[in-house]
């Protein structure tokens, strides 16, 4: 009987772990639990929460809080400090943190640790409690900084680790305007920091450079995310590659073929100079390498075939089977020629390959319904479901082009998509990550004055992207377009097709929008785009700018006009206008997951 009360006895602590229901233990000055996948809560007497999701935790922690004595230097503190630990723990969901503060409503906001020292995470605050959401533990308190602060640094990803290189912000512009229009001066640094003194606690308009952010944030961090080393160097015209590919699987027109050097940051997908034949083995690839970053001496260089196949329900697919990498002996030059064999992942090396079991996608995901989401003269282009590689791992979200694993291509007169099971491999090294993404595309043309031809411009209607191993089986539609958008009081979306006069605006326009119908974003970034012709009378655009706005600073339909000096009298221009599930405080940094949809408006123009 001992034994079999001993083994009754282990199998409820398990059964308790599971559920993540572990008793919360407390002496006042700090409290501990333990949490497992089913989630559960940790709780401080009345000052601090902390809630935990199911699936939050892959197995089971045991979460403490503590009263801490680290330093809150600059800031003005309105709870204690706390210490969540295990220090770094991350979480596959955000969990919940409740802290209980004496201050200012409109100034109270929730302070994060990082290893650079403080960020401001987007809080809720009622009368005497702040509740914020976070994806790793450390320190926390609420308080106020007097200043509005931030940084500007590009991290660098590549095949030995990641680099920051902070932008020198000496000359650039940095100020700040409150609602009345009152101005207040700051200053940038060469180590990419910049400082606002004297803007009021409420919604502000940012400037820092070109760029502009409407938001009640203290401390911004405007950094982003590159594949590829610091200081590049990139390729003149013109530079031609000449790779003949050896032992590939017979070849298919629906076929794909990549390059990947993750030093240097090249991705080269579907080189399109060449067609291989039907059925050939062997295929010489070509590419004009003006403008990509180039390979130099000990950069490994990877070549993958993506086979075309066919999903359970007739999707069509391309898959990654065969691949082979090479250490550069040499730094690439122009008409650079070389040979590469590739091999089946799966037969060297059998646990790269996976499986995409099960994924479906929901029918209001594919709701085309584009005359009322888009507007009339937007063409739906492409949907796609990709698995993608992601050097760095998963830490930084999803960032500029990634490597390709799988396609899956949903026809667009599709209402739903049940895949079934779609097998892939992934020949990069252990410490990149994996994603997957799924997008529904649509273009509208353009035309420049002067110009003879169109300019067709590619949005992301809708998309979102996941870390696979929280990825829900039906993906839904998670964060609709905004709507019922205008300029100026006009509207700047129901122009029909083919109309050839831009809208008129002013030089600083009045830009008004509703919330999407579906999902909660947490930012908006509009992008001011300049279409002009170019040497050969061709329409092309550049961006004059753009204007990222904190969603909660609106209650309902957001309206701001936009900062003077983005669009000059005599030229033509159309807005990107993104609702995004990414935080305000990084406007150029993602999580997993994150959703987004982008709207583009007619042609505008002012006199």
């Amino acid at each position: 009987m001992k034994g079999t009360t001993s083994r009754l006895c282990a199998m409820i602590v398990l059964s308790i772990l599971a559920a993540g229901c572990g008793s919360n233990s407390s002496d006042g000055t700090s409290a501990a639990a333990t949490i497992g996948p089913a989630g559960g809560t940790v709780q401080l007497g009345s000052e601090v929460t902390v809630s935990i999701p199911p699936g939050a935790l892959a197995s089971p922690q045991t979460i403490t809080i503590a009263r801490s004595s680290t330093a809150t230097q600059g800031f003005s503190a309105f709870s204690r400090t706390y210490a969540f630990t295990p220090a770094g723990l991350s979480f596959q969901t955000p969990v919940t943190i409740r802290i209980a503060f004496q201050g200012s409503l409109d100034q109270a906001r929730v302070f994060w640790s990082n290893p650079a020292g403080w960020e401001e995470l987007d809080e809720s605050v009622s009368a005497g409690l702040a509740t914020a959401s976070v994806t790793r533990l450390g320190h926390g308190f609420v308080g106020w900084q007097a200043d509005v602060t931030g940084t500007m640094a590009v991290t660098n990803l590549s095949e030995t680790g990641s680099t920051a290189a902070q932008l020198d912000l000496s000359t650039a512009t940095v100020a700040a305007t409150d609602g009345s229009g009152a101005s207040y001066a700051g200053s940038g640094g060469v180590d990419g920091t910049f400082r606002i003194t004297g803007a009021p606690s409420g919604t502000n308009l940012i400037q820092v450079g070109s760029d502009h952010f409407v938001t009640r944030k203290r401390i911004l961090d405007l950094g982003s995310v590159f594949f590829g080393r610091t200081g590049a160097v990139h390729a003149g015209q013109p530079t031609r590659i000449d790779l003949t590919a050896l032992n590939l699987a017979p070849w298919n027109q629906s076929d794909s073929f990549e390059m990947i050097s993750p030093g240097a940051g090249l991705l080269l997908a579907d080189l399109e100079q060449t067609v291989p034949a039907a059925d050939a083995v062997s295929a010489l690839f070509t590419y004009d390498l003006n403008g990509e970053p180039l390979p130099q001496a000990g950069d490994t260089l990877i070549v993958n075939q993506l086979e075309s196949a066919v999903a359970r329900d007739g999707t069509p697919y391309v898959a990654l089977t065969r691949s082979s990498s090479q250490v550069q002996a040499s730094a690439w030059a122009a008409n650079t020629s070389f040979s590469m064999g590739l091999s089946p992942i799966s037969q060297v090396s059998p646990a790269a390959c996976a499986t995409l079991a099960g994924l479906s996608l929901d029918a209001s995901f594919f709701d085309e319904a584009s005359a009322s989401l888009f507007g009339p003269h937007a063409v739906a282009s492409q949907r796609l479901l990709s698995i993608q590689g992601l050097p760095g791992g998963n830490d930084h979200g999803a960032y500029d082009t990634a490597p390709d694993l799988l396609i899956a291509a949903p026809s667009l007169g599709a209402t739903s998509v049940d895949l079934g099971s779609l097998p892939y491999c992934d020949p990069f090294p252990a410490g990149w990550g994996t994603f997957g993404a799924v997008e529904k595309d649509y273009f509208v043309s353009y035309t420049a004055p002067g110009a003879a031809t169109a300019l067709q411009v590619f949005a992301g209607g809708v998309s979102a992207s996941f870390a696979l191993a929280t990825a829900p089986q039906t993906l839904a539609l998670p964060i609709g377009p905004v709507r019922n958008v205008t300029v100026d009081g006009k509207s700047a979306v129901t122009l029909a097709a083919g109309t050839s006069s831009p809208l008129a605006i002013s030089a600083a326009p009045t830009l008004s929008f509703d919330p999407p119908a579906s999902g909660t974003p947490a930012r908006y970034e509009v992008r001011i785009q300049h279409l002009l012709p170019d040497a050969a009378h061709a329409t092309t655009s550049t961006r004059a700018g753009r204007l990222g706005i904190e969603a909660r600073s609106f209650s309902g339909t957001v309206s701001v006009k936009l900062p003077p000096g983005l669009i000059s009298g005599g030229n033509t221009y159309f807005l990107e206008i993104e609702a995004s599930s990414d935080g305000a405080a990084a406007p150029d940094r993602t999580t997993f997951p994150s959703s987004r949809s982008v709207v583009l408006t007619a042609a505008l123009s002012a006199p």
